[in-house]
């Protein structure tokens, strides 16, 4: 299947959330028996397998979502998921879509502490493991139950169970020693993370986040690329593309205005990065996304793009 979903077509999702409670729940009964393109998008979402298996293809890692499995797939990461052609029965699998940001702004208004952000900085595995995290299965569930009949004052509920997801999650990755592969621990380079997430339009100097995060350049740099898999560079220029595709979606502004907002000196710089990460420019990537391409409406809660 890798071999395969290299060739697929990419597809941006930008969900499309309630202002005042961005969070929803999606299901599905009758998934596709083929991978039919691979996608990202703009949101945090819990996938539950409840009937049948799939198969998901998540940043080339490669799974089976069994009946009882749970995944977590961060924003802006590429993944499918098809249900093989030899498994049969009845189907469900709940999708449960939030921004972290916006659910919680009512306990942090200020947005949310960089470690309760640990999915844009930990190399872990989608699937969560069930021996670790049983308590927080249940919650997931109790959220899906909530989301599903809607009692009164629910969306308070979920609020108070996703900050408890967040923070137990964040509990986990920090407190360990290492990361795979004897990464460095984390902590080390979050004012760096932190520093970039807020202002990532600006030019900054790899010695200025090192300075930051108290250790020499050469050091930060090695435990930088050990943590995050890539350079600080890199790093801030796929957020100033992730927030370009945000633009690009939502609004109608110049491909000029959107370059120069998210932090690009000129339209070819822009051009040349957008294709290095999406394999398209960004006229393309409006263009493609004027049409919803999901068939079964029940399910498009959301634009498409490829």
């Amino acid at each position: 299947m890798q071999n395969k979903s290299a060739q697929l077509p990419l597809i941006y999702r930008s969900y499309r959330f309630d202002n005042e409670f961005p969070v929803f729940l999606m299901q599905e009964t009758e998934p596709t028996s083929e991978a039919v393109f691979m996608h990202f998008h703009n949101c945090i979402e819990i996938a539950i397998c409840e009937e049948s298996m799939k198969k998901w293809s998540i940043e080339g890692r490669e799974y089976f979502f069994l009946p009882g499995d749970i995944f977590f797939i961060p924003p802006f990461t590429t993944h499918l998921s098809y249900r093989p052609e030899d498994s049969s029965g009845p189907a469900l699998y709940s999708y449960i879509f939030f921004n972290p940001e916006e659910a919680l702004k009512p306990f942090y208004p200020n947005g949310l502490p960089p470690e309760m952000l640990w999915f844009r900085y930990v190399d872990f595995t989608n699937k969560i493991p069930i021996d670790d995290f049983q308590k927080e299965i249940g919650l997931i569930f109790e959220m899906k139950e909530q989301l599903l009949k809607r009692p009164r004052n629910y969306q308070l509920f979920i609020q108070g169970i996703l900050q408890s997801l967040m923070v137990s999650f964040s509990r986990y990755y920090m407190e360990k020693n290492d990361f795979q592969n004897n990464k460095k621990p984390l902590s080390r380079i979050l004012p760096a993370v932190s520093y970039l997430n807020e202002n990532y339009q600006q030019t900054i100097s790899s010695f200025f986040l090192a300075e930051i995060s108290h250790m020499n350049q050469k050091q930060f740099l090695k435990e930088f690329g050990a943590s995050m898999r890539q350079t600080p560079s890199q790093y801030q220029n796929a957020l100033r593309i992730q927030k370009a595709c945000d633009l690009l979606t939502r609004t109608e502004d110049s491909i000029l205005d959107i370059a120069l907002e998210v932090g690009f000196q000129s339209v070819s710089t822009f051009n040349r990065s957008f294709r290095n990460i999406l394999n398209t420019n960004p006229q393309n990537f409006r263009n493609s996304k004027r049409h919803v391409i999901k068939k079964n409406l029940r399910y498009s809660n959301f634009d498409s793009t490829n």
